[in-house]
């Protein structure tokens, strides 16, 4: 297994990558001493690139101006095979645009599972590809936060950086 240390302003983000395929990527964690949420100092990227080919750099590029507030639409690298439900949910995931959210329930509509909100949640929660399949754009009924594999405070701070969250009296969330 390959790993790719990307460091945004978030924190490290971690791609992993094996024979040319992306296995995960973990969202961002702090390193000890590391300033990067203040914008300041980060250290360089860490780990091997090996068989991965152009694609793996270009997701860290990517990912990198996606959590430093540029609006980012991401290229599918190559992915393991997936279940035909998980496919599904996670083609429809990845449709949504930056800066917009959707509920368990619209999304379970538009993958062509109605009825399947609580099975689009599973998917939501052991999703290994975060940021690339922004499960962090899918939000309860009603518009409540729900839940997200990063905690709330995590989840929170991505829809701010795309301008999802408003400040205007009404809805919290944009559709």
């Amino acid at each position: 297994m390959n790993v790719l240390e990307v460091p945004t302003r978030l924190g490290v983000v971690t791609l992993r990558e094996e024979r040319g395929v992306l296995w995960g990527i973990d969202l961002p964690r702090p390193l000890p001493g590391d300033r990067g949420s203040d914008g300041h100092h980060l250290p360089g990227g860490r780990g091997s690139e090996c068989g991965a080919g152009a694609w793996l750099g270009q997701l860290a590029v990517a990912i990198q101006a996606h959590l430093s507030g540029q609006p980012v639409t991401y290229t599918l690298p190559p992915l393991p095979p997936l279940p035909p439900f998980q496919r599904d949910i996670l083609t429809a995931l990845f449709a949504i645009p930056w800066g917009h959210t959707t509920t368990y329930g619209a999304l379970a509509d538009a993958a062509g599972h109605p009825g399947a909100a609580r099975a689009v949640g599973n998917v939501m929660a052991h999703n290994p590809w975060p940021l690339l399949f922004p499960c962090h754009r899918v939000l309860a009924a009603g518009g409540h936060l729900g839940g997200f594999s990063g905690g709330l405070d995590l989840k929170v701070k991505l829809l701010q950086l795309e301008g999802a969250l408003t400040a205007a009296p009404g809805p919290l969330f944009k559709a």
